[in-house]
């Protein structure tokens, strides 16, 4: 039995409110809007897992291949919550859910296989609100998997400051963070000092830079000095990549 969710007597009900008549995926990517103002509760529907209350609406999904997915809501003029399940004989086996307020720019990836039938149910965040769901559905591309750093160049100035400069280069538009670290041996002394990065990586090169001092009361003078990295990327499809490595390379005096 399906019941009318608060306050929506005078909208018109989704054709896809039913999971018995969701709207079917043929092609990827795929995109559609329906309203959840007067989607109403089935009491088979099975729960959301991130708290999704009130009506729902719904698509169906029979993956031709083995693949990845990405799942959004964006465009959406409602707070969404969407809950997948996978078709398992007479009964749904719940998969994963999704919240787009939680980090809209960030897809729900999922790995679906072929000749399996997925279910998706659109509902409004905790009941609170209702309007239009954008639902959109593609192919995934591959993960970020690499990252590489290169350092290019070192100066010291006369007061110790080391300034090193390179480049990242990922294998898939991704955001980085690592740590850039020097060392120099002065005789029976040593110079230690280090400084983070943050930046966009793609896989054209981007150039970084960072400036740093010795934290061990031994100055940086010109010479060979030891460069250690280490970090991570990642990509807003959960795709993720160390950044490590080292090399010696030799400071040259600024002014």
């Amino acid at each position: 039995m399906a019941l009318a969710s608060p306050g929506a007597a005078q909208a018109a009900l989704a054709s896809n409110d039913e999971r018995d008549s969701a709207t079917v995926v043929t092609a990827l990517p795929f995109t559609d809007t329906s309203s959840t103002i007067a989607a109403t509760v089935n009491e088979s529907d099975p729960p959301s897992n991130c708290f999704g209350l009130g009506g729902s609406i719904w698509y169906t999904f029979t993956a031709p291949a083995d693949m990845d997915v990405l799942l959004d809501m964006a465009g959406s003029s409602v707070e969404a919550v969407v809950d997948v399940y996978k078709q398992n004989q007479e009964s749904l086996e719940y998969m994963d859910c999704y919240h787009d307020l939680s980090d809209p720019q960030r897809p729900l990836r999922l790995h679906v296989t072929a000749g399996t039938t997925y279910y998706v149910a659109v509902r409004s965040w905790g009941g609170y609100t209702s309007g239009d769901a954008t639902f959109n559905l593609r192919q995934a591309p591959p993960p970020l998997s690499n990252a590489v750093v290169a350092v290019q160049k070192g100066t010291v100035t006369r007061q110790g400051a080391v300034t090193l400069t390179g480049t990242i280069t990922c294998d898939a538009d991704a955001y980085a963070y690592f740590a850039v670290n020097g060392s120099q041996a002065n005789r029976r002394f040593t110079a230690q000092g280090g400084q983070g990065v943050a930046t966009p990586c793609s896989k054209a090169p981007t150039a970084w830079s960072v400036t740093f001092a010795s934290q061990t009361g031994v100055s940086f003078v010109s010479g060979g000095m030891t460069a250690n990295y280490s970090g991570d990327a990642y990509d807003n499809m959960i795709g993720h990549a160390a950044v490590f490595g080292s090399g010696n390379m030799r400071l040259t005096g600024t002014r």
